[in-house]
C-alpha cells in the first residue's frame, strides 16, 4: 500500500487535528521551545517553556542568572541557532554569571543525534576540545563524562574549570545529577565581586 503525501497529511490531521503552521512566538521563543521540545512532547516541551517564562518572566532577566549552562545538545542545529540570534551571544558574554557547557558526548560519541557525525563532517575534534573550541567566547567552565576527563585535561586551556561525572542521563534523577554538577561547578567560579571569571 503506497499513500500519497495529500493523503497522509488528511490522515493526520484527521486525527490530530490541522497543523498550525504560523509562528506563535518571537523567534528566540520558539527557538527554545523547539531545543526543549527535541526529547519530549510537544506538551512537556510547553510546560517546561512555560515554568522558564515563568520563572524569569522577561529574557532580560537570564542574564541576571546567578549561573548559566549549556544544555547537552546539539552544538550545531540546537545550541547554535539560538546563540545565533542577534544580541543573544553579545548578552551571554555581558552576563555576569559563570557559564557552564554540558558535553553531549561520550567517548567522542553522541548518546542519541548526529552532534558526532556532524563534529566530523567539519573537522572539529569529537570530544571536550571540540566542545569547548564550539564556544570559545563563552564558556567558563565544562563538565564532561567520567571517561573524557583525562582527554579534557590533556586537551583544554588551564582557564577552563573542568568536572566529570556520569553523562549519560537514563532517568530523570540522573538529568537532575548531571545539572547538579554542573550548578556546582558555575557556583564555584563565582566570584564574590559579581563579575564573570
Amino acid at each position: 500500500m503506497t499513500l500519497d503525501v495529500a493523503t497522509i497529511i488528511e490522515r493526520l490531521e484527521g486525527t490530530y487535528g490541522p497543523k498550525n503552521w504560523f509562528q506563535r512566538n518571537e523567534p528566540l521563543k520558539e527557538l527554545i521551545q523547539t531545543v526543549l521540545s527535541q526529547h519530549t512532547s510537544d506538551l512537556n516541551a510547553e510546560r517546561a517553556f512555560g515554568d522558564l517564562w515563568a520563572h524569569f518572566g522577561r529574557w532580560d532577566a537570564i542574564a541576571a542568572a546567578d549561573a548559566i549552562l549549556l544544555a547537552p545538545s546539539n552544538p550545531f542545529v540546537s545550541i547554535g541557532p539560538i546563540l545565533a540570534v542577534r544580541g543573544v551571544r553579545r548578552a551571554l558574554r555581558a552576563a555576569p554569571a559563570p557559564i557552564v557547557a554540558i558535553s553531549p558526548l561520550i567517548g567522542g560519541r553522541s548518546v542519541r543525534g548526529p552532534a558526532d557525525r556532524m563534529m566530523r563532517a567539519l573537522g572539529v575534534p569529537c570530544g571536550p576540545a571540540g566542545i569547548a573550541a564550539l564556544f570559545p567566547d563563552l564558556l567558563d567552565g565544562i563538565v564532561v563524562d567520567d571517561c573524557d576527563l583525562a582527554s579534557a585535561r590533556r586537551s583544554l586551556p588551564a582557564s577552563l574549570a573542568i568536572t566529570a561525572t556520569n553523562l549519560l542521563m537514563t532517568s530523570p534523577a540522573r538529568s537532575r545529577g548531571v545539572a547538579g554538577v554542573a550548578l556546582q561547578l558555575a557556583r564555584s567560579l563565582a566570584r564574590p565581586d559579581g563579575k564573570r571569571p
